[in-house]
C-alpha cells in the first residue's frame, strides 16, 4: 500500500513539471515591442588633421620676413628669385598677393607647401608657383623654384606647366610632376634652338627627360605655329586655388619671427671696412685710443687686411670660406660666419681669423693667436666705410 501511494505521488509531481515546461514553450514571456535606446559612449576619431602650418613654420617665417624686408635685401637668395621678382614688382601689395597652399601632389599622404601668386586671371595661367617644398623625416625639403622668365603653374591634375624663354630662338615649355620618390620628373619638354649654319632659322625639339640638348632629343618636323599650339595645349587646365596670403600668416609665427634677429645677407661682407674698437681678454678699447689704424677690403670672396700702429704694421691676403655656424655661442648672428684662409701675410700658420656681420654695417673680426703657451683670442669691430 505504501509503495502504491509513493508511486502515485511521484507520478503526480512528474505531470505537474511536464505541464509547466509545456506551458513555458507554448506561451513564452511577452517582451515589449519597443525598447529605449541604450546610450553608448562615442569614441573620438583616432586620425587628427595634420597642422602643416606648424610643420612648414620655419619656411613660412623666412619667406614672410624676406617679403616684408624686400627693400633691405641686396638681392635674391638661393631659391628666392621668384619671390624676389614678384615682391619687387608688387611693392606694398606683395604680402597680400603672394600666398601659400598645402597640397598632396603625389598622393603619398604628405602635403607639399606651394608658394606663389594664386590669382592670375589676367594671364593665361591661373597661378604662378615660386617655391615648392615637401617633408622628408618631418623636415622641409626644397624641390622647385619658379621665376618670371622661367615659371611654373600648377595644373588641376597636380602636374606643373612650365615655360621659360631667353628670346624666340631659345624657348622652352613642357609639363612636370612630383614623382613617388619626391623628385620633380618630366612628362614633356619642348624647346627651340637656332640652326648652326643659319642662326635665323629656328629648329624644334622634344624629349621627356627635361634636358636642353639637341643630341638627346627628337627633332620635330612640325611648323612653328603647330609648335606653339602644343604650348597652348600644355598650358590648359591650370588650377584655381584658394591660398592664404602672407599678410594673414598665423600671428604666433609672426611673434616668433619678431623675437628672432634676422642674420644679414653674407653678400653684405663685400666692401671696405674700418676698425672702430676692440677687446682683448676683457679689456675694451677704441681704435683711436690705442692709435690703431686697421681696415679690411672684401670683394668676390677675397680679403685684404692691414693693421698699423706707431710701432708695427701687419697685413694679410686671404680667401673667404663660408661656415654655417656662428662666430661663437650666443652670437647675435647665429646663422653664419666666415673663415679667412691666409694666402700671404705677416702672421704665423698657427694664427686664425674669422668674421661675421652683426648687422649690415657692422663686421666683427675674431683673431686666435698663441699666447704664453695657450691660445689667446681678440675681437675687433669694424664699420662700413
Amino acid at each position: 500500500m505504501k509503495k502504491l501511494i509513493l508511486f502515485l505521488a511521484c507520478f503526480m509531481a512528474f505531470m505537474l513539471v511536464f505541464s509547466g515546461c509545456k506551458d513555458s514553450v507554448q506561451n513564452p514571456v511577452d517582451t515589449p515591442e519597443t525598447t529605449e535606446p541604450i546610450d553608448t559612449p562615442q569614441t573620438e576619431p583616432t586620425d587628427t588633421p595634420v597642422d602643416y602650418t606648424e610643420k612648414y613654420e620655419d619656411v613660412l617665417a623666412e619667406v614672410y620676413a624676406f617679403i616684408e624686408n624686400i627693400e633691405d635685401e641686396v638681392g635674391p637668395e638661393d631659391g628666392f628669385t621668384g619671390v624676389w621678382d614678384a615682391a619687387m614688382a608688387l611693392g606694398d601689395a606683395a604680402l597680400s598677393e603672394i600666398g601659400y597652399v598645402f597640397k598632396d601632389l603625389n598622393e603619398d599622404g604628405v602635403s607639399e607647401l606651394l608658394i606663389g601668386a594664386f590669382h592670375k586671371e589676367e594671364t593665361y595661367t591661373n597661378n604662378e608657383i615660386y617655391m615648392v617644398y615637401t617633408l622628408e623625416n618631418e623636415i622641409p625639403v626644397f624641390l622647385l623654384e619658379g621665376r618670371s622668365r622661367s615659371f611654373y603653374a600648377l595644373k588641376e591634375d597636380n602636374s606643373f606647366y612650365y615655360f621659360g624663354s631667353n628670346g624666340a630662338a631659345y624657348s622652352i615649355f613642357g609639363t612636370y610632376y612630383l614623382a613617388e620618390d619626391n623628385t620633380i620628373a618630366c612628362n614633356d619638354y619642348y624647346f627651340t634652338y637656332p640652326r648652326d649654319d643659319d642662326p635665323e632659322t629656328v629648329e624644334l625639339f622634344h624629349n621627356t627627360t627635361g634636358v636642353y640638348e639637341r643630341e638627346a632629343s627628337e627633332k620635330l618636323t612640325i611648323s612653328l605655329d603647330e609648335f606653339w599650339m602644343l604650348d597652348e595645349e600644355a598650358a590648359q587646365g591650370t588650377a584655381k586655388l584658394e591660398a592664404t596670403p602672407f599678410s594673414a600668416l598665423d600671428d604666433n609665427i609672426k611673434e616668433k619671427l619678431a623675437l628672432q634677429k634676422k642674420a644679414p645677407n653674407p653678400n653684405l661682407l663685400n666692401g671696405e671696412w674700418m676698425m672702430v674698437s676692440g677687446e682683448v681678454d676683457g679689456y675694451e678699447f677704441t681704435a683711436e685710443e690705442e692709435g690703431i689704424e686697421s681696415g679690411l677690403t672684401i670683394a668676390n670672396d677675397m680679403a685684404q687686411y692691414y693693421s698699423a700702429t706707431e710701432f708695427v704694421t701687419e697685413r694679410f691676403e686671404a680667401n673667404l670660406e663660408f661656415l654655417e655656424a656662428p662666430l661663437y655661442y650666443d652670437c647675435s648672428n647665429d646663422i653664419w660666419s666666415v673663415k679667412f684662409n691666409l694666402i700671404t701675410g705677416d702672421f704665423g700658420a698657427e694664427e686664425e681669423f674669422y668674421a661675421t656681420l652683426t648687422d649690415e654695417n657692422t663686421l666683427l673680426l675674431q683673431h686666435f693667436y698663441p699666447f704664453d703657451g695657450t691660445q689667446g683670442v681678440s675681437y675687433q669691430t669694424y664699420t662700413r666705410k
